[in-house]
């Protein structure tokens, strides 16, 4: 048997299944294209633009790279937020007791969102799609 037929058997399927992934998006844009939900999809990209103040891209830019990037960005940002918490309360927990820790972990939590929800709110109303 050869050494590299795995290799090779490996590279044919994911060019195999390459060549589906490509023919069910044409697919499935073509069905889009036909329900006429362009409109719709936008919106819905442009959701996150209002919620977290980013621009929207256009479709056009590499939407499986930049859900990587996502992907990546905000795994990383969890990670040193997390190991920040964690040093953050066992030191609050440490000196001060449990109680005070989670009060003031409550409150952090409640910083952090309160401009998120504000921000949300205030997209949603310049932003009504469907208003008469």
């Amino acid at each position: 048997m050869h050494p590299f037929i795995n290799e090779q058997m490996a590279q044919m399927h994911r060019q195999e299944l390459l060549g589906e992934a490509t023919s069910a998006r044409s697919a499935g844009q073509a069905h889009t294209r036909a329900q006429g939900k362009s409109d719709a999809d936008r919106l819905y990209r442009g959701r996150w633009g209002l919620i977290f103040g980013l621009p929207v891209l256009p479709s056009s830019t590499n939407e499986a790279w930049l859900r990587y990037r996502m992907r990546a960005t905000i795994r990383t940002v969890g990670f040193g937020a997390f190991s920040l918490g964690s040093l953050a309360g066992s030191l609050i927990g440490s000196r001060f007791g449990l109680l005070p820790a989670a009060v003031f972990s409550c409150i952090a939590c409640l910083v952090i969102t309160l401009p998120v929800l504000a921000r949300l709110v205030i997209g949603m109303k310049a932003h009504r799609p469907y208003e008469s």
